[in-house]
């Protein structure tokens, strides 16, 4: 037994399982319709860099909803005797890829909030525009941080003096996260990587939220309409901080414990490992799609009962 698996199952705790079915499908179903929903409407948003930035957030997602899906099956697949295809699952090149995946994913998904939250900070600071993130810039700034991502998700495979082959394979999930009981080959690469790297950028993304809020107390009540439409978008974009954060915070908390010799019971890992991690990719198109389009149908709603010569109160509806 590890942190996630019995001797007959890959996922012993059967809650986990239906968690990791649940998030999965939704990861996989909601940002699908986010990436499907900003492309067909390209010519819309006001903002091209945030739209960008959104829309390979739910890139981002989406791969989550794929890792979680792997991870899904393989446990289906070895249900009643997974003792007896452990070190086969945990070597096979399925494995690795799946926690690439996930590396992928969770990097990704910190690093494009942070790039939406630094064009919202902008666009909240600077409202005339003085300084703003580009289209081009919003392009290269996404394809550099695919790359990086990539690379320090792939640097591991190898098999070097340093990394070994465990580094996706020392548990069943395929998680290089660091704060498992074992101080296998390359665990302070992972605390680098999942705890001080996401806490220099959650820490940016908390100061530009501070500043925009700040922005917003300061300001007149009676202010334009492109300002306000700004604010608008910083406090959906707070509500996706904060969840990302909620899902993050237990990973570098354990994180740092772990270097410290601290040992968690068996079910905080995996509670945290598969629900309370992933459970943002869920989460996320809710927050900032999909809240977007219903604010859109009773807009057109109430346009077109104006041109019946009909009133519309959009906080009724």
């Amino acid at each position: 037994m590890d942190e996630f698996s019995s001797c007959s199952n890959l996922m012993r705790n059967d809650v986990l399982r239906v968690c990791l079915w649940v998030i999965a499908l939704n990861a996989l179903i909601g940002n699908f319709g986010v990436i499907y929903y900003r492309i067909t409407n390209k010519n819309k948003p006001l903002y091209m860099a945030n739209w960008l930035f959104i829309m390979n957030l739910g890139v981002s997602d989406l791969l989550m909803g794929v890792y979680l899906g792997i991870i899904a099956v393989a446990d289906m697949y070895y249900s009643g005797n997974y003792i007896l295809h452990d070190r086969e699952w945990r070597d096979s090149p399925v494995c690795k890829f799946a926690g690439i995946v996930a590396a992928i994913s969770c990097e990704a998904s910190v690093n494009f909030i942070m790039l939406t939250t630094l064009d919202c900070y902008l666009m909240v600071i600077f409202p005339f525009g003085e300084r703003r993130i580009t289209y081009k810039a919003a392009k290269i700034s996404t394809l550099a941080s695919w790359i990086f991502i990539i690379i320090i998700a792939v640097v591991p495979i190898p098999n070097t003096s340093y990394f070994s082959t465990t580094f996706y394979s020392k548990t069943a999930v395929c998680l290089a996260l660091p704060f498992s009981r074992q101080r296998v080959s390359g665990w302070e690469y992972s605390t680098v990587i999942f705890v001080f790297y996401n806490c220099i950028a959650f820490t940016v993304i908390a100061g530009c939220q501070f500043s925009i809020f700040n922005a917003a107390k300061s300001r007149n009540r009676i202010m334009a309409k492109r300002t306000k439409q700004d604010l608008k978008m910083a406090r959906r974009l707070f509500l996706i901080v904060l969840t990302d954060f909620l899902c993050w915070f237990p990973v570098g908390i354990m994180g740092v414990l772990a270097m410290t010799g601290q040992v968690f019971p068996s079910e905080v890992y995996s509670w945290v490992a598969v629900f309370v991690m992933p459970i943002n990719a869920a989460l996320n198109p809710l927050l900032y799609t999909y809240s977007t389009i219903k604010q859109e149908e009773i807009s057109n709603y109430c346009i077109l009962l104006a041109h019946l010569g009909l009133s519309c109160d959009k906080k009724i509806i």
